[in-house]
């Protein structure tokens, strides 16, 4: 059987043009799920570097905070050392300082601002070994992540605080320091 060079030129363009078709078929089914998967791993991303530098925001506000006894109770101050240290921005981000007194097992106990952790308010805390409770600040950041590229329905659930997709989406960073 002798074969023409023509017609093995026609069968090869054909088969070229049905796999054209078929990789045209396939990338318009799977370039929606695969842009899904990359703005998702977007978003995860920025999530973590947010909860990252509220962490580190947290850990500079309580650094101020240890300094002396007057930066312990330095709110404004321990805000403005939190925001400064974070390159977030800081609307809607609450703030909380806690000081407290705590032996070095773990044991805590509010503290009085008056008496402090030494006066008989500590009375009741009593530490292993004759030691003396320490007193020690917590600075708490708490906000809210907003994804980047909204999917529609995710931003009712996350405006509705307390409840579904809003709790995972809440960022925290705690940091607690032994003021010396």
């Amino acid at each position: 059987m002798n074969v023409r060079r023509s017609d093995l030129t026609r069968v090869g363009v054909a088969a070229l043009k049905s796999a054209r078709g078929a990789a045209v078929i396939e990338f318009a089914l799977l370039a929606p799920i695969v842009l899904l998967m990359v703005v998702g791993a977007i978003d995860f991303g920025t999530f973590i570097y947010q909860k990252m530098q509220l962490q580190s925001a947290a850990r500079a506000g309580a650094q101020y905070a240890i300094q002396s006894d007057a930066t312990v109770t330095d709110t404004a101050g321990i805000a403005t050392a939190a925001q400064i240290a974070s390159e977030l921005d800081f609307t809607g981000v609450t703030l909380t300082t806690t000081q407290y007194c705590a032996c070095s097992d773990g044991d805590e106990t509010a503290v009085d601002a008056e008496e402090g952790c030494t006066g008989d308010s500590a009375s009741t805390l009593v530490c292993a070994g004759d030691e003396l409770p320490g007193l020690y600040v917590r600075v708490n950041l708490t906000g809210q992540f907003t994804p980047l590229f909204p999917i529609a329905g995710i931003s009712n659930l996350v405006s509705s605080k307390g409840e579904g997709v809003s709790d995972l989406l809440t960022l925290e960073g705690e940091v607690s320091l032994r003021v010396p």
